[in-house]
């Protein structure tokens, strides 16, 4: 089965001193490749399920812009607006208050719009019941021994990727909707309280 590397890395910089895994990214598929894979071993033509995925997605954005939290999937993704906007004191250097805010001071026009999404917590511990994990070094080769059970061929590492993604030592958090951290790879979501069918937040 195939496995997802990660590489141990070394925090200095933070304290407490610390040490954290950090997975590392094969390419990243383009669209058209997706809809390649989705289709293997099935008698739809590329054409069709490009259509109707495409066709999905513009209605998920139409409905988003009508205030909806949308699936991606079923117990996959939810995709939901959020709004960016807020107002805080001026302080001087020192921290003390030069000008304090007043809910009149929050101006709407100001706002920018988010789209933030969250993990089901369903597909979560599926896919971490199911990943095999493989440490690499920074050459990308496999490290012999240590965590990893068995050796293995270092020809089987595809270490070309487009970037390194994963936690970047911090654990990501919360429930979805609850966006105020950042980390593991999913990105960081956006304040918005959503609610329901949480996991880790994720911003487009």
């Amino acid at each position: 089965m195939a496995k997802v590397d990660f590489q141990i890395l070394e925090n200095n910089k933070m304290k407490p001193h610390s040490f954290y895994g950090k997975t590392v990214n094969k390419s990243t598929l383009t669209f058209d490749d997706m809809v390649e894979k989705a289709c293997e071993g099935t008698s739809i033509e590329p054409e069709i399920m490009q259509g109707a995925v495409s066709r999905y997605m513009r209605k998920v954005k139409e409905l988003l812009l009508m205030g909806y939290r949308v699936p991606l999937g079923k117990n996959f993704l939810f995709v939901y607006p959020c709004i960016d906007l807020s107002v805080k004191d001026q302080v001087d250097k020192d921290g003390n208050v030069i000008k304090a805010v007043t809910i009149d001071d929050v101006n709407a026009q100001a706002a920018k719009g988010r789209v933030a999404a969250s993990v089901s917590p369903v597909f979560s511990k599926k896919f971490d019941t199911e990943v095999q994990w493989r440490r690499v070094g920074k050459d990308g080769k496999p490290v012999v021994g240590g965590d990893n059970e068995e050796e293995e061929d270092a020809t089987q590492v595809d270490p070309a990727g487009d970037g390194t993604g994963g936690n970047s030592g911090a654990q990501g958090a919360g429930s979805e909707g609850n966006g105020a951290g950042s980390g593991s790879g999913e990105g960081s979501g956006s304040g918005d309280n959503g609610g329901g069918n949480g996991g880790n937040d994720l911003e487009g």
